[in-house]
């Protein structure tokens, strides 16, 4: 709020008609601009990622922990879990300073190819140890985080001005509608593959990475550009 106050000339609300139909209808060219779109999937499959991770990592550490008898965890689970929070905002404030030097879209294509990478790998980890669970679990919340801000800046860069506010509602919803689905797909893919053993917790973490690994097979983020950067890397 001080930074608006300090930072924005005061302006009067642009006034609008139409009612509710007429705010609807406002979101149609938000669908329809391309750049826009990219950013709404990658959002879409950025939560489905950060919140099924984030409602089952105590989960797994426990899991994991209890595999590990002689070597118990120092802290609680729930601590643990909150100081790998913690490192979420660096991550996506430092992330989106990288994307900004590389090109934002060719930034968010490597940082989620990675997290697939490290996504179909976690749940594996708590064979070894509740130490490598824990490192392994680590490295894939930094990874999602890593274009958390990079995203949001992407898709505001990217809508024209009068259509902001639309496509936030836009960006908005397609994320935490995926976010509210993923922790419950996590939670079915362990119990269908047995629950108690680490193979189940690597076909789980694997399960938030299939949304990404799509969206990058069909193209709809990793359109680095055959000739270099495009418009929307200079935004």
């Amino acid at each position: 709020a001080a930074l608006v106050a300090a930072g924005l000339a005061p302006r009067p609300p642009a006034r609008t008609s139409g009612g509710a139909l007429g705010d609807l209808a406002r979101l149609a060219p938000v669908l329809r601009g391309q750049s826009a779109r990219r950013y709404i999937a990658g959002y879409a499959v950025h939560c489905w990622e950060l919140f099924g991770v984030r409602a089952w990592m105590v989960a797994f550490l426990v899991f994991a922990a209890a595999r590990t008898p002689g070597h118990p965890m120092p802290w609680a689970a729930a601590t643990v879990a909150a100081a790998i929070n913690l490192l979420g905002p660096p991550a996506s404030i430092l992330g989106n300073e990288a994307a900004a030097r590389a090109g934002r879209l060719r930034y968010v294509s490597v940082v989620m190819a990675a997290s697939v990478v490290a996504a179909s790998l976690v749940g594996f980890t708590s064979a070894w140890s509740w130490t490598a669970a824990l490192a392994g679990l680590t490295v894939y919340f930094v990874i999602v985080m890593a274009d958390s801000a990079a995203l949001t800046a992407g898709v505001v860069a990217a809508a024209p001005p009068e259509a902001r506010g639309a496509t936030m509602a836009v960006y908005s919803v397609a994320g935490f509608g995926a976010a509210f689905v993923a922790p419950l797909v996590f939670g079915a893919t362990l119990d269908a593959i047995g629950g108690a053993a680490p193979r189940a917790w690597g076909a789980a973490f694997a399960s938030l990475a299939v949304p990404t690994a799509v969206a990058l097979a069909l193209g709809t983020l990793a359109r680095a550009g055959k000739k270099g950067t495009g418009a929307i890397f200079q935004q």
